[in-house]
């Protein structure tokens, strides 16, 4: 059963810009597979990775992509029903099955000309890179996919880092796929399958087993406070126990536990890199998930009302990936800060109002998320544009967005077209001097509003300091909506880039000579 011993290769129709972004293993972690299929059919249990691949035929933006894989079934043509159901897996993962092109993307945006003509602006940006398609599909099995996020969560370092804990958590709690067909460096341990695992059909898989006991042992201990969100139940670390995030509360939440317990859950937060609140993330879910909470049942509402309520030990963030990428909820957007900063200032939607903006979240995510990506690595193509989703202060011990401003939109190749851009060209901004700002702790600024007549005063959207020579220095935003005497720092990182002189008054946006 656990056992690669057969070889098989499949042929996809595959998009040529594609091909260039694909990998089987990661370099710094050559055994490693980092597509894997794991399915049951008819009680047939099907595992298989791919190993390599090369291009056949090009006919326009396509290519035959001939991809070698190693299965513990034959998938040969003969056995037509596994081998179809391991190509629409392996279809999933390389995100061929839920491609999404500019057409579909605009249909999500159901309507709303500001959404629409923002994907129209930026499409043609994203063929450069993607072609015609982004890839959009279940990445990862169930589990898998759970497991695979868990070890994403909160980490310093990065894909590498999160992929290096998967790695030393599945070696430790998974079982290990031998194979004969000569790659004797991989590094392939199996977990059950999410149905296995919800079911407590897990006989076979010793060490998840232990992991199984070890994890009940410990919720049935303090994971006792039941949560409701609408008609589903999650079970939560008691209100009256402290979160492990020091060695003490750690040691607090295993006095009493088996040693045999106490040793596996050690385990598990050396494999996360020795953090305190990782293994406990992994605890919660997995608890969980023995305990029946079935989360292929979960849809957008029942994630909007974990994002709105913040259980403790669930993480929106972590549950938002695994439904989207491993579930296929496509209703469902996992947020991060770039991400947020898209639909804050891009898309013009509060934070608090993301997950329930639209249907289908979770593919149109991928196109922000692409996006977003080259934008922050200033990639060709995407360094002059979207500068409100850059940080904007210098120094700052905090993530602080650009935003749509002045200063940051004058640099944007877009800013003619931009819908963003012009809902603030009629917005009043005030050009003073740095003197007539007086500095408060954490970036505030009081604004010497004397001289601003109370009309005016009332409907001012920004701040524009410059020096003695009239070239510009900061941008500021009001602190509060309906205060326009205190303002905070925003951005003055667009002043290396802009090259005017301008004098101090009050203007429309569309009147700066930008």
């Amino acid at each position: 059963m656990f056992t690669l011993e057969y070889e098989t290769t499949i042929v996809l129709e595959f998009p040529i810009q594609w091909v260039p972004l694909l990998s089987f293993f990661d370099p710094e972690l050559p055994g490693f597979p980092l597509h894997r299929v794991h399915s049951i059919m008819n009680s047939q249990r099907v595992i298989g990775i791919p190993i390599t691949y090369s291009i056949g035929n090009r006919d326009g933006e396509t290519c035959k992509l001939d991809i070698h894989v190693l299965s513990n079934v034959d998938l040969s043509s003969e056995n037509s029903i596994l081998r179809n159901l391991f190509v629409g897996h392996l279809k999933e993962r390389l995100g061929l099955s839920q491609a999404q092109n500019l057409e579909s993307l605009k249909e999500y945006c159901e309507g709303c000309e500001h959404w629409e003509r923002i994907v129209e602006l930026v499409f043609p940006r994203l063929r450069k890179y993607y072609g015609n398609f982004l890839p959009c599909g279940q990445f990862y099995p169930e589990l898998y996919g759970i497991l695979r996020f868990i070890s994403a969560w909160n980490t310093t370092r990065g894909r590498k880092q999160e992929l290096i804990m998967l790695n030393n958590l599945l070696s430790t709690i998974g079982t290990r796929v031998n194979n004969c067909m000569g790659w004797e460096g991989l590094n392939l341990f199996l977990v059950p399958s999410y149905v296995e695992a919800i079911a407590g059909k897990t006989r076979g898989f010793d060490r998840f087993e232990d992991m199984k006991n070890a994890v009940l042992e410990y919720g049935n201990t303090h994971l006792t406070e039941e949560y409701s969100a609408g008609d589903k139940t999650l079970y939560l670390l008691d209100l009256s126990k402290e979160i492990p995030k020091n060695q003490e509360s750690w040691d607090t939440l295993l006095q009493g536990l088996s040693k045999e317990t106490q040793v596996l859950i050690v385990q598990i937060k050396e494999d996360f890199n020795r953090n305190y609140q990782r293994p406990f993330v992994f605890i919660t879910y997995m608890y969980n998930i023995l305990k029946e909470v079935n989360f292929s049942e979960w849809n957008k509402d029942d994630y909007a009302r974990i994002i709105k309520d913040k259980p403790r030990g669930i993480y929106p963030k972590v549950l938002g990936c695994f439904l989207q990428q491993a579930f296929g909820k496509y209703g469902c957007i996992p947020i991060d800060i770039w991400v947020a900063s898209f639909f804050e200032e891009v898309l013009q939607v509060p934070k608090v109002d993301i997950v329930t903006s639209g249907n289908n979240l979770g593919k149109f995510e991928r196109f922000i998320w692409n996006t977003v990506q080259l934008r922050k690595t200033n990639q060709p193509f995407f360094n002059d544009i979207l500068f409100c989703i850059k940080t904007g202060v210098l120094h700052s011990k905090s993530v602080v967005i650009r935003r749509v401003n002045p200063l940051s939109c004058s640099l944007c190749a877009f800013r003619i077209e931009c819908p963003t851009y012009a809902s603030i060209e009629q917005s009043y901004l005030a050009v003073v001097c740095e003197d007539d700002i007086v500095d408060r702790p954490r970036n505030l600024r009081v604004l010497d509003s004397s001289r601003i007549p109370k009309r005016i005063l009332r409907n001012l959207r920004f701040v524009l300091t410059i020096d003695t020579q009239g070239r510009p220095n900061e941008v500021l935003i009001p602190r509060y909506k309906k205060d326009r005497n205190t303002w905070k720092l925003t951005d003055n990182m667009s002043r290396f880039k802009v090259n005017v002189s301008l004098n101090e008054g009050i203007f429309k946006v569309e009147e700066l000579n930008l």
